[in-house]
């Protein structure tokens, strides 16, 4: 506020604020106990433009009659804040008394210094146009005074509503000069310590010095780079970073923009950072989703693996161990070698019934044990699993349609098992219309209820099924890369829950449901 050189005059930044304001311009600085006067102003009272007044000088100046009740009203408004409107008499330089209106309003500086801003006008016609005129000021018929007033109210509302608005946006909002000098920040939320901005001479780096007191360190490099940029392209920046609160850091997202005249020339910057912590973390959730979906999904695999292999090998072992037991037996009479032979078809026996019994100890470890269930909202893990689905490889060219029940029904589930059903299906579906070339796919998934069942059904639009007869056969498949074990794999979690599994073709594609007993509790 005070130039930096001179204690008795004001900066040139305050000289522009003084100068901006209609008639005869005046400041008020507290901490100072001054007054500073513009050029129009300094003009009518006979005193130095910009230069700090004590108050003495400028109530010389005031008409003697009701000088009370005026400064009790300049009082009460410095110690409460109230913005200050009066109207009263002066003797300006070389003019009679003049009635004028003496209006002001306070402002907070970004270091948290209050200043108040004001204007003087007269409002009668005792003066001629040409004195008016030669003293600089505005002069203000009675008519024009009263529509000066409405309009000020108006704009008066007007400020506020956009002041509040900008107050109440969930966001940080702030203005800078092109140097980065600091100039406005909006009503920040609670949670946010505000910026410290100490008095360096560099106003960016004394921005950056503020950011790096509440910025997590692992973002400030890249924070403070992405601004240094910014400032020497004029280009705005995007960036997320964290900042500190009273109980940690939270994630934000924080963007630039620059305002530009006519010439292109920067003007000012604004900016706005956003609140997306709970986003964030809930991308966090989600991936975590997906690596239990994955985890169950590898460990069912290898359940249904193992309980395929041994279905598959245990029969030939069995009749390996009775032809060894039969082979024994037939050795044991006449021809020679009778031993040897006994021995070599025990060696065989028993190396039958030890690989039967590793195919049996491979089963026991990776097949799914009893799991938890729980009473759960179907739709709900129908929601989910379609996120899931959705978010996996944002680049899917593929349109998820939901047509879900209004009912809301429940079952008795474990929610990651039918979640793995359906994130099989709706892959199987994607998958099918990668393989038949369409570019940009549609499944749909709906939800019905009849007779205390839910039905959840995925359709695709990818030329349909084969041959259904086998679609649930273990190891049986249609992909160049596939096992065979998905809809295996579906077929015993949904079996499991007391449900069943089914397929069929459609005029496009195909539709794959599954059933599951709801429960009322």
């Amino acid at each position: 506020m005070i130039d930096a050189e001179n204690s008795d005059v004001i900066s040139s930044d305050m000289r522009k604020y003084i100068d901006l304001v209609p008639g005869a311009g005046w400041a008020y600085f507290a901490d100072y106990d001054r007054f500073a006067m513009g050029a129009v102003a300094a003009d009518i009272l006979g005193v130095p433009a910009y230069n700090l007044v004590a108050p003495s000088e400028i109530l010389r100046s005031l008409a003697s009659s009701n000088l009370a009740e005026l400064m009790r009203h300049w009082t009460n408004s410095l110690h409460d804040g109230f913005e200050f409107d009066a109207i009263h008499g002066i003797r300006a330089k070389d003019v009679k008394k003049q009635w004028v209106r003496l209006s002001g309003k306070r402002h907070e500086l970004v270091s948290g210094a209050f200043f108040w801003l004001g204007t003087a006008l007269p409002i009668d016609g005792e003066l001629t146009l040409g004195q008016h005129s030669q003293a600089g000021l505005v002069v203000l018929t009675q008519q024009d005074y009263s529509e000066m007033i409405a309009s000020r109210k108006f704009l008066e509302d007007r400020e506020h509503q956009l002041s509040l608005v900008v107050s109440t946006i969930p966001a940080v909002v702030w203005e800078t000069e092109p140097d980065g000098r600091a100039t406005f920040f909006n009503k920040r939320s609670a949670r946010f310590p505000p910026f410290v901005v100490p008095a360096m001479g560099n106003p960016h780096e004394s921005m950056m010095s503020a950011m790096r007191s509440v910025i997590h360190p692992d973002d400030q490099d890249r924070l403070e780079g992405a601004i240094a940029v910014s400032m020497r392209n004029g280009d705005g920046w995007l960036q997320r970073y964290r900042r500190r609160t009273d109980d940690g850091y939270r994630w934000l997202e924080g963007r630039t923009h620059p305002l530009r005249d006519e010439n292109g020339k920067l003007v000012r910057w604004y900016g706005m950072a956003i609140d997306i912590d709970d986003e964030v973390r809930a991308n966090e959730r989600l991936r975590s989703a997906i690596s239990d979906l994955e985890r169950v999904a590898r460990i069912a695999s290898m359940a249904e693996l193992s309980a395929s292999i041994t279905h598959e090998v245990s029969q030939p072992l069995a009749a390996i161990s009775a032809n060894a037991d039969a082979c024994r037996r037939w050795l044991s009479a006449e021809p020679p070698n009778i031993e040897r032979a006994r021995l070599s078809a025990e060696n065989v026996y028993r190396d039958a019934q030890l690989a039967a019994e590793i195919v049996k100890r491979m089963r026991s470890m990776f097949q799914l044990g009893e799991q938890e269930r729980t009473w759960a909202n179907v739709n709900a893990i129908i929601r989910d699993v379609c996120q899931l689905f959705s978010r996996d490889e944002p680049s899917r060219s593929v349109l998820v349609v939901q047509d879900l029940t209004d009912h809301e029904p429940h079952a008795v589930v474990d929610a990651i098992q039918i979640q793995q059903v359906l994130m099989n299906l709706l892959r199987n579906a994607f998958e099918a219309g990668i393989e038949n070339g369409i570019d940009r796919q549609v499944i749909r998934v709906s939800s019905v209820c009849y007779k205390g069942i839910v039905c959840i059904s995925v359709e695709d639009e990818a030329g349909g099924i084969s041959d259904l007869s086998r679609v649930f056969d273990t190891f049986y498949t249609t992909k160049q890369q596939g096992t065979g074990m998905g809809l295996a794999i579906c077929r015993t979690i949904v079996a499991s829950h007391g449900g069943s599994v089914s397929a069929e073709n459609t005029e496009r594609g195909a539709k794959v449901w599954f059933t599951l007993p709801m429960s009322l509790s």
